[in-house]
């Protein structure tokens, strides 16, 4: 890997200021130049904070900047971000740029790094969270010995497209991907029948929006459990922990009960455990996550991209763009049939002391 380090911006300060945090990690591969954005006070304080310029228009960046972070919301969300990644690609800048991201617009932004020799990426922090990557581990191996027999997927609307990203790293092939119903009767999650690599699949999507806080009052980030031949694999949040729960097999002509001593029954399937906690759920605040675990993850996720670019791996960056279309075109797919978020206006979140309760009932 070369030891040159890429002059780095990050466009946009809203999720924009995690990215930046991100970049104070990996001090050996970038050099934080600067922030582009409208000029908002707080962009300008962002700045300030990190040392680092402060831009407003693509003309006036350095001429040897080699990588942009764009996050601002795309034009799927009704943002410039995808105008702003066009732009810097066009300039010859490599750009990763935060999801959702429309398949079309993916495939021109493709089209323009292709032309100007650079690469271009989409952001995926959550294949990069520990609980995560755990579970996408231990699916490949699980797969590749169990038969899948059935997905049951949960996902809040705003983060459905990162959950197709971890499907496609999960399962052995998205392909074919068919929705066969979509039932909207039940608020506030709706569900779509379907099925994966002929997989009989169940999403319960909570399809509900705050226009006011669009990235608050989700029930939930995201649920998998995939249930095979042998047990079923779960992904009980996007915070962990993930477990593993064998099938019951009680074996025929066994002397389970004819035995006064557990010591003396054994076989191959009674000494299965029954379950395995395979990744542990400890107790830490939504601080620590949003400090410790996502500013991490989307280091690890750009440090990826770096390796990737300093490669040169057109191969490799060729089968990563078609992945990157297909689960763009899944995801679309499902929000077409989902339809718009049902708004909502929700009282205040009431924070519940569990502590508090735990005492009492202890």
């Amino acid at each position: 890997m070369s030891n040159t380090k890429l002059k780095t911006i990050v466009c946009g300060t809203t999720f924009g200021q995690f990215y930046c945090e991100a970049l104070t990690r990996l001090t050996d591969y970038v050099s934080f130049n600067g922030i582009l954005s409208t000029g908002s006070e707080r962009s300008k304080k962002c700045a300030e904070k990190y040392g680092v310029k402060c831009y407003t228009s693509i003309d006036d960046l350095d001429s040897d900047i080699s990588l942009a972070c764009v996050v601002a919301r795309s034009s799927v969300l009704g943002g410039k971000g995808t105008n702003i990644a066009l732009d810097l690609l066009s300039k010859g800048i490599n750009v990763i740029q935060e999801q959702p991201v429309h398949f079309k617009d993916i495939e021109e932004c493709i089209k323009v790094a292709k032309k100007n020799k650079v690469f271009y990426c989409v952001g995926d922090l959550y294949k990069f969270l520990p609980h995560i990557r755990k579970f996408i581990d231990y699916s490949k191996e699980i797969c590749k010995i169990s038969k899948p027999l059935y997905l049951d997927i949960g996902s809040a609307s705003q983060v459905l497209y990162p959950m197709v990203e971890v499907l496609s790293e999960a399962l052995p092939s998205l392909r074919p991907f068919k929705i066969d119903s979509v039932n909207k009767n039940s608020q506030p999650f709706h569900f779509v029948h379907g099925s994966i690599n002929s997989i009989p699949t169940l999403f319960q999507i909570h399809n509900e929006v705050n226009p006011k806080e669009p990235d608050n009052y989700m029930h939930y980030l995201h649920k998998i459990t995939i249930i095979t031949s042998s047990g079923r694999l779960c992904l009980e949040d996007t915070q962990g922990p993930v477990r593993w729960h064998s099938k019951m097999h009680v074996p025929l002509n066994s002397d389970m009960l004819i035995s006064s001593n557990s010591a003396d029954v054994s076989s191959k399937e009674l000494d299965t455990p029954c379950s395995v906690e395979i990744t542990t759920c400890e107790e830490r605040s939504f601080k620590s996550v949003f400090f410790d675990e996502w500013i991490y993850a989307i280091s690890e996720n750009i440090l990826a991209f770096i390796k990737d670019i300093q490669s040169n791996n057109v191969v490799s960056f060729n089968k990563y763009y078609t992945k990157l279309i297909l689960n763009a075109k899944i995801w679309q797919q499902i929000t077409s049939e989902l339809g718009f978020p049902v708004l909502i206006n929700p009282d205040e979140v009431s924070l519940i002391d569990i502590k508090k309760i735990q005492n009492t009932l202890n």
